[in-house]
């Protein structure tokens, strides 16, 4: 498949483990560059130089160790998270990508692609199967066209028992999948971070999916409910994203919370969009680090998949159903139901074409930059 980060060649518990896989030669700064003169990140620390575009080979100044990040009272609610790098820092060989898993909002496709188009190794809930959730060591297994640590990170005991065995550390997995992103930060630390991203979806749409896809998929939900009544708090989950973000999961939101997800999103998170996936795909590949084979031939075939799942999608709902149309109850309901998880949707969109500058593909970074002069972009 696809390289990972370089962390895949380290012989597998080996206590002397090396800063950097040996995927990428770290080369010392040449002579007479002095460190001022390479782009440094927030607090100071030598950042990648990020490779020209079409150049072969990366250069690499050898980061100083990560340091424990420092929040003051206001910002408390971040320590938990200190785990997750943050957007402002330098990107390291040792971090490990995690997807944070929004249900219905293009999730399968994005792992499909991850396993079946780059050939990259998951951690999600696919590697225990077949009573490999009780098995004392981590190994990577061979499941449908795809490779899966055996582990289970969508489960909370999953999540713990991943932790326990070294998940992170072990460098066997080039992507986390999973909607638990708070009990996620326990599987991290100061040398292994989590690298996070996050595909949003419209919150009246993502509900109208999971309504069908409980009737029709998961059967947990009757015939006889109407998407009227789900929406009256007969199942549907209120504010799920701004909820599982802001780790508040029971009680009245506030406007606090709302606050809270925001800053999470905006300082730990590169976001996408299902209603904009293949642009959003290109952006996940460059901040995770991955990168499609240098054959020509199995190149091709790489960025043909991706297009291909881009474009269609997998996991669909398998029944045509209309969305609720705006000024009808089923609409005010949801609406109502959603009210936080649609103001953290548009600052999301904000965040999007903020993260254009740093991550967009080179036909968005030349559309702002048009809509910019016209005086029509946000700056």
């Amino acid at each position: 498949g696809v390289r990972g980060r370089g962390s895949r060649d380290r012989d597998y518990g080996d206590a002397g483990e090396p800063t950097y896989g040996g995927d990428r030669a770290s080369l010392p700064a040449p002579d007479g560059a002095s460190a001022a003169s390479a782009p440094t990140a927030a607090d100071g620390a030598v950042a990648e130089l990020p490779p020209e575009d079409g150049l072969p080979g990366e250069f690499e100044y050898r980061l100083p160790p990560p340091v424990e990040k420092e929040y003051d009272d206001e910002h408390q609610y971040l320590v938990p998270l200190r785990y997750f790098s943050d957007m402002s820092d330098p990107s390291r060989p040792t971090d490990v990508p995690y997807f944070f898993h929004v249900p219905r909002a293009g999730g399968s496709t994005v792992k499909e692609v991850v396993g079946k188009c780059l050939g990259l190794v998951q951690a999600s809930d696919v590697g225990v199967r077949d009573g490999h959730g009780e098995d004392p060591v981590l190994q990577v297994r061979d499941i449908k066209e795809s490779r899966y640590v055996n582990v289970d990170t969508t489960t909370v005991p999953g999540i713990q028992r991943a932790a326990a065995l070294g998940l992170s550390s072990s460098g066997l997995a080039d992507l986390v999948v999973s909607s638990y992103y708070h009990e996620s930060a326990g599987l991290y630390d100061l040398d292994h971070q989590g690298r996070a991203f996050i595909i949003f979806r419209d919150p009246v749409q993502r509900a109208t999916s999971m309504y069908w896809y409980r009737i029709e998929e998961v059967g947990d939900l009757d015939r006889s409910v109407s998407i009227e009544d789900y929406a009256q708090g007969n199942g549907i989950e209120n504010n799920w994203m701004c909820r599982f973000i802001a780790n508040r999961m029971t009680g009245e939101l506030t406007k606090d919370d709302l606050e809270e997800a925001k800053e999470i999103l905006r300082t730990k998170f590169l976001v996408g969009f299902v209603d904009d996936l293949d642009e959003s795909l290109h952006r996940i590949m460059k901040y995770a680090g991955w990168k499609y084979k240098d054959d020509s031939t199995e190149r091709m075939k790489q960025e043909d998949c991706v297009k291909d799942l881009a474009a269609h999608g997998t996991n669909a709902n398998p029944t045509e159903y209309e969305l609720p149309k705006r000024g009808s109850q089923a609409h005010a309901l949801i609406s109502w139901q959603t009210q936080f998880d649609s103001k953290l949707y548009s600052y999301a969109k904000e965040l999007f074409e903020k993260q254009t500058k740093e991550w967009g593909t080179k036909e968005r970074k030349k559309e702002l930059k048009k809509r910019k002069k016209k005086g029509g972009g946000k700056t």
